[in-house]
């Protein structure tokens, strides 16, 4: 029998994705146990005014199992919620964590908890009688004991303990978890939501280095009925895993683990659509490419996904964070596009300047923009009104637009996985080489495994040591080069096949030795390169104070990019510039942080050039170290300048096209444009640009 739900139309689930502009609304005390449904009227009106039209629910009670005695208050809030949403045209998802429950058994972890998720949202407690006794009690549900639902370390045969979030984590294998987590669901889809994003279903992990698994009975009957191999049942066995010591061992577990995850969110597919429902589903990860996912959570392959989004996290400072976020872009915009759905960036501002950044950061790298203030609903409107305006005013030129480059890393989702190197090699190279061309605005683009059957539309394709590639990867790189592309072969690539049983030498790969030089294979051309003399530190997210922003705690270990580090991304930069026949994109009096994005409209009717001003974002403040509420500079950038565009491949533009820039807040500008037939070129007055500018090249089709 299918749910009853009270939520939009049907017929409004089709519109078109990119059409939805999200905000958090984060209901906490307050809200669940003083506000009426007036209140959330009047909450939802000013989300509706701002031009939001999809909330996404974020809650004191995110650790929705240790609040299962309050479930009926917590659903008849969520209700409370829904109803002003649709009141006002508002899609609601409701987001919570599916797997985690605190873990209260000591004087410091309650502490820990009472500190990072109650009074952050200036809660305790105190305010949910007997919580601490209930969180470490036998909670039953349909006769079944939480505690029977945990993931069990194989070392300590305890419960895993993940001190970063101070829970357990219930195992995606345990058949009485998934009857109890799909009923709940249930309940849920009754109050008319319009979305789910189950967070959290993942095996826990730090690194590459420790993946902890569990050994609960079945995980240990599913891993061997699938694989033939036991679990490790002692001590010593589990380090001999850790050791990698039987690697057909190690990559089984890693794909288990991973096919575990899936598979608990294919039941929940199955499951609302057994009862006629189709919600949406958001979902995210915080990083992608920058860690070895540990977790093994499958983000790539979810069986449903209706926006891949990354959240750029609260705790990072974002003026110096912003490098990782952005590469992090490539990741998400790569997956939005082979799934033909939209990428989206959660950033966690709370100031004026930062919102803007972070708006622009998203625009920048083609995606769309989601922005919370850390537990605090609303603050962010004001900030944010003229800038979800300009997204209105320009949707033809900011939605569902192409990138626009014929050079592309890839990205080797099984080098990730299980090379043990990873995150000392790959990684820091991969990373290093995108950021260059980020620095000296070379455009570059991130191909997916799934994506390198198309090839065609670039001219080079650089591999940053992805070690390990199946014979199929394999062939169509070399099918690549024989057809004329060219490959800047960096450290050891395709050194080992997906199940680490072939092993490959470059010459077995293409049957000389490794060049000095370009060298020469069909019609292409490979240029193999040493990491070690192409590779800067790793440019990571930069730490502030872990639990609340308003306990603003100084980090001294910044660094700024020193005269060493900045030589080398443009080396990097000017050799993969050397390396294509005509440059994309030319910039003449560029000045240093400016960074520029180059698309082109869905119709392919005008071209989009984006601008940000991340100008002196890493210098490191005189005073010696950095805080949240460091100022982004924007400073002003000079004159101007010439800007250069070879004519993409199948555009055409008519004799009195118009490059016109644009500005939020600011009157729209024409350019000086000419055209010498193979090439476009403008003058941008930089004068204008504070923090974004959006440059449109071409006719404009509504």
């Amino acid at each position: 029998m299918a749910v009853k739900s009270r939520n939009i139309v049907q017929s409004q689930r089709k519109t078109d994705k990119w059409k939805h502009t999200f905000a958090y609304f984060w209901y906490d005390e307050p809200h669940i146990f003083e506000w009426g449904q007036s209140d959330f009227d009047r909450a939802m009106k000013k989300y509706s005014d701002t031009g939001i039209n999809h909330i996404i629910g974020f809650s004191i009670t995110h650790f929705r199992w240790s609040f299962y005695p309050w479930w009926d208050i917590i659903n008849r809030t969520i209700g409370k919620i829904v109803l002003a949403c649709h009141k006002n045209n508002i899609f609601y998802t409701e987001h919570h964590s599916a797997s985690l429950h605190f873990c209260l058994d000591t004087p410091e972890r309650l502490a820990f908890a009472e500190k990072r998720v109650f009074g952050k949202r200036k809660g305790s407690y105190h305010n949910w009688p007997d919580f601490q006794e209930k969180c470490l009690g036998n909670i039953i549900i349909d006769g079944k004991n939480l505690k029977d639902m945990f993931q069990i370390d194989i070392a300590s045969r305890k419960p895993h303990y993940i001190d970063e979030w101070g829970a357990n984590i219930l195992c995606p294998n345990n058949p009485d978890f998934i009857h109890v987590y799909l009923k709940y669901l249930e309940s849920l889809y009754k109050l008319g939501i319009d979305g789910i994003m189950t967070d959290d279903i993942l095996f826990y992990g730090s690194s590459s280095d420790e993946i902890r698994l569990c050994s609960c009975c079945y995980c240990q009957e599913k891993y061997k009925r699938l694989t033939g191999y036991q679990l490790p049942s002692s001590d010593a066995e589990f380090e001999e895993f850790q050791k990698r010591t039987n690697l057909l061992a190690y990559i089984a577990i890693i794909r288990f683990r991973e096919e575990s995850v899936r598979g608990f969110h294919v039941k929940v597919k199955e499951h609302y659509e057994s009862l006629g429902l189709n919600p949406f589903r958001p979902n995210y990860s915080a990083t992608e490419i920058y860690w070895s996912n540990p977790w093994q959570y499958c983000f790539d392959r979810l069986p449903a996904l209706d926006w891949v989004m990354i959240e750029n996290t609260y705790e990072h400072i974002i003026r110096y964070s912003w490098p990782e976020w952005l590469l992090e872009h490539n990741h998400r915009f790569a997956l939005a596009r082979y799934r033909r759905i939209p990428a989206a960036a959660m950033f966690y501002p709370h100031a004026k300047d930062q919102v803007e950044f972070c708006w622009a950061l998203a625009m920048t790298s083609g995606i769309q923009y989601l922005g919370t203030a850390n537990c605090k609903p609303l603050d962010l409107n004001p900030w944010e009104k003229p800038l979800r305006k300009f997204e209105q005013e320009h949707q033809a030129s900011m939605q569902h637009a192409d990138k626009l480059a014929r050079v592309a890393f890839y990205f080797s989702r099984s080098t990730r996985d299980l090379y043990s190197e990873y995150e000392g090699r790959t990684r820091e190279n991969i990373t290093s080489w995108m950021f260059a061309c980020e620095l000296g605005n070379v455009p570059y683009d991130l191909i997916l495994p799934e994506e390198l059957g198309e090839l065609s539309r670039f001219n080079i394709i650089i591999l940053n040591e992805a070690f390990v590639m199946s014979d199929a990867e394999l062939d169509k790189i070399k099918r690549f080069v024989e057809s004329g592309g060219k490959i800047i072969w960096a450290g050891e690539n395709a050194a080992k096949d997906e199940n680490f049983q072939i092993t490959r030498t470059f010459f077995d790969i293409w049957g000389f030795e490794r060049p000095s030089s370009w060298n020469s294979y069909g019609k292409g051309q490979i240029y193999a390169i040493n990491l070690e003399d192409w590779t800067g530190p790793l440019r990571r997210r930069v730490l502030g104070p872990l639990h609340m922003i308003k306990d603003d705690e100084p980090n001294y270990d910044y660094k700024s990019p020193g005269a060493v580090e900045l030589a080398l991304y443009r080396k990097i930069s000017g050799f993969i510039s050397d390396a294509l026949t005509e440059a994309d994109m030319t910039l003449q009096n560029a000045p240093d942080g400016l960074l520029c994005h180059l698309f082109a409209a869905e119709k392919r009717d005008h071209l989009v050039f984006h601008v940000l001003n991340a100008a002196g974002t890493l210098d490191k403040p005189e005073i010696g170290y950095v805080m949240h509420r460091d100022p982004l500079p924007f400073p002003m950038l000079g004159e101007t300048m010439t800007v250069k565009i070879r004519k993409p491949d199948g555009m055409r533009f008519d004799s009195d096209c118009e490059a016109r820039l644009f500005v939020p807040t600011e009157p729209d500008r024409k350019l000086e444009l000419s055209d010498s037939g193979k090439h476009l070129q403008f003058e941008l007055p930089l004068k204008f640009i504070r923090f974004y500018g959006l440059v449109t090249i071409g006719e404009i089709l509504n």
